[in-house]
């Protein structure tokens, strides 16, 4: 036998309507005398009746299709990529002050698996191009391909779409190199994760 899938408040809804439609039918029988037009009147009603248990029925049938429907789509949801579930998501702040003619490598190790959506750099005035920052992961580098990018006075922002995927265990760190011989620059990178 099949399950019955029928909301409580369709089961409720059909009830009250078989319910109210009994209740008059028992009314008008009490009331009927045999071979009158009553009697008549209450064959009708109990065709009626009959008809309208069916209609009640093929719409809690049809209630019961749909509701399933939404749980399935529902579920179908919850398998798309992100589907329904708040992923995890992450800023990571490399600033570091380096002094005049040396450099330094930062690395930091995102806490779950995890795509870079964006990578914000900021050289302050002064740099004129002589600080060289590379954003890596792991072996490869992200940001720029090749070589370095050197400013001054410039917040590069840079969003990636795909193929920036970090897995957990691998580092993410930058790489700024001060080839100016008498000034320290404060160099601030941030990386913006979101969890795969």
């Amino acid at each position: 036998m099949a399950e019955d899938k029928t909301s409580d408040a369709g089961k409720v809804a059909v009830g009250a309507g078989l319910g109210a439609v009994a209740v008059l039918l028992a009314t008008q029988r009490a009331k009927a005398q045999p071979g009158t037009d009553n009697e008549a009147l209450l064959n009708l009603l109990a065709a009626i009746e009959e008809t309208s248990q069916d209609i009640l029925q093929k719409n809690a049938d049809i209630l019961a299709a749909v509701l399933e429907g939404l749980e399935n789509i529902g579920k179908l949801l919850e398998q798309l990529p992100g589907g329904g579930v708040e992923k995890k998501s992450e800023v990571i702040l490399f600033s570091r002050t380096v002094p005049a003619a040396t450099g330094v490598r930062i690395f930091e190790r995102p806490q779950f698996s995890a795509r870079v959506t964006e990578v914000v750099i900021h050289w302050p005035l002064g740099c004129n191009g002589l600080v060289d920052v590379a954003v890596n992961r792991g072996s490869e580098r992200v940001l720029p391909r090749y070589n370095y990018i050197s400013l001054n006075n410039v917040t590069l922002a840079y969003k990636f779409g795909e193929g920036q995927d970090v897995d957990s265990g691998v580092d993410l760190w930058v790489d700024i190199a001060n080839a100016d011989a008498v000034w320290a620059h404060t160099i601030t990178v941030t990386i913006t994760l979101e969890e795969r």
